[in-house]
């Protein structure tokens, strides 16, 4: 939704054209769901390890 806003923003200031403003959505898009999936993977490494640690103990 904050995405939105800010297109709405930046169209209504006519700062960018509508195309420049949809490519820098799919970018932050793409970055997001980058981040999400190293979330994932780190939160799996870390249920891992900790499962490692308390089979030690």
């Amino acid at each position: 939704m904050g995405l939105l806003n800010v297109e709405m923003i930046l169209r209504s200031l006519n700062l960018q054209p509508k195309s420049v403003v949809e490519e820098k959505l799919r970018e932050l898009e793409t970055g997001k769901n980058n981040i999400d999936h190293r979330y994932s993977q780190a939160m799996k490494e870390s249920e891992r390890l900790l499962k490692i640690f308390e089979d030690n103990i």
